[in-house]
């Protein structure tokens, strides 16, 4: 009767150790998933900060620009900028409007001399046959 108590006893001991085992491994795995997700997350808040910021200088430019474009007499307006920040603003503006021209309308200075390499493979100006 002593050996059967044992037994059972043994019994007992292996299937609480496997069990404290299988829900260890649970566990960490869980915390290796919580830590990846995480890790997502505060990439994501970066690429939110970088394009709420990005939409914030974009705003502010066609806001600018709406007010040169309503004012009666544009000239003028940019003339009367008093405040070192403004006319940087409206320098900066310039410059984004004459790299957007040149970038994704083609457009050039006047008595500007363009070289077009027709061996390029992106070649916009190559001909199609």
């Amino acid at each position: 009767m002593k050996k059967k108590k044992r037994k059972k006893f043994k019994i007992k001991y292996i299937v609480m150790l496997g069990l404290a085992i299988y829900l260890g491994s649970i566990f960490i795995r869980q915390e290796f998933e919580i830590n990846k997700i995480q890790a997502k997350i505060q990439e994501k808040e970066k690429q939110k900060e970088t394009l709420d910021k990005y939409i914030e200088d974009n705003t502010k430019k066609a806001e600018y620009l709406n007010k040169i474009s309503s004012s009666k007499d544009p000239i003028k307006y940019i003339e009367s900028l008093d405040n070192e920040e403004q006319i940087k603003e409206y320098e900066s503006i310039i410059e984004y409007i004459e790299n957007m021209a040149r970038e994704e309308l083609y457009m050039v200075k006047p008595n500007e001399i363009i070289y077009i390499d027709k061996k390029k493979v992106n070649n916009i100006f190559k001909d199609n046959p």
